[in-house]
């Protein structure tokens, strides 16, 4: 299944960043939340740009390693994307960008 990211985000993140936001967006997990109403499944971290998406997922095919170690290339621009226990249609899976979830949501996690 391909992995598409879309651009609701204003501003992208470094790496330090996304994980500070990933760890205060975690108490979300399995809560109902906009903008799919939907349980919050996972929150994953991505490089901020699709062409940079598709080479580290090559990168990741030819030569597996963590997480951490794949994104270490795109470290100054990644985004944080957020997924949802939605059930699967065409393969699609429902998730949104963590700024556009956090406004729709209400929250405010400065």
């Amino acid at each position: 299944m391909p992995i598409f990211i879309e651009n609701y985000a204003r501003t992208n993140m470094n790496l330090q960043e996304a994980k500070g936001l990933l760890h205060k967006l975690s108490a979300y997990k399995g809560q109902v939340m906009q903008p799919f109403n939907y349980p919050v499944k996972d929150l994953l971290i991505l490089p901020a740009g699709q062409k940079e998406l598709d080479q580290m997922l090559k990168d990741l095919s030819t030569k597996p390693c963590s997480l951490d170690t794949a994104l270490a290339p795109y470290s100054d621009n990644v985004k944080l994307i957020v997924y949802f226990d939605y059930p699967q249609s065409d393969d699609v899976m429902k998730h949104c960008d963590a700024e556009y979830f956090m406004k729709i949501n209400g929250l405010n996690m400065a």
